[in-house]
């Protein structure tokens, strides 16, 4: 009898340790807009800074060990880097437009980053509207790989 209240003694005891919000901050393991709007201005400037070094430093690690693989993650990133120079603060506040839509707020940041990117560097609305549905399926997709 012990060992049937054992399975309910742990679930119930493992279930009170996530909070409603934060499941709701993540999608898919990701960081989402509910984080984002959670942040005072200063926190979002410290995270695009934190996102740029850290592709900076990818960057540099995978050039050490293998220069043509490099260059081709240079080739998939250089369309998402925004062209011309911009503040970290403009940057947030594209990204506090798009997470004004509440339907965009279980998108996660680094997809919004991107979206941002693109955004800022003239990309037509119809071709945005496109990258925000094919990230609206892949919020909803349960087959493609967690982070």
């Amino acid at each position: 009898m012990r060992t049937f209240f054992l399975p309910l003694i742990l679930i119930a005891g493992v279930i009170p340790c996530f909070s409603e919000s934060e499941v709701l901050s993540h999608t898919r393991g990701w960081s989402n807009g509910r984080i984002w709007q959670s942040m005072d201005r200063s926190q979002k400037i410290s995270y695009l800074m934190g996102a740029d070094d850290g592709e900076s430093h990818l960057m540099n690690e995978v050039e050490s060990v293998d220069p043509v693989l490099a260059k081709r993650i240079e080739g998939i990133l250089n369309p998402q880097q925004i062209k011309t120079p911009i503040k970290q603060s403009e940057i947030a506040s594209v990204i506090d437009d798009f997470y004004r839509d509440a339907a965009n707020l279980r998108l996660p940041v680094a997809f919004a980053l991107t979206w941002a990117s693109m955004k800022i560097n003239g990309t037509e609305e119809s071709e945005l509207s496109r990258y925000v549905i094919g990230m609206k399926k892949w919020a909803d997709s349960s087959t493609s790989p967690e982070r």
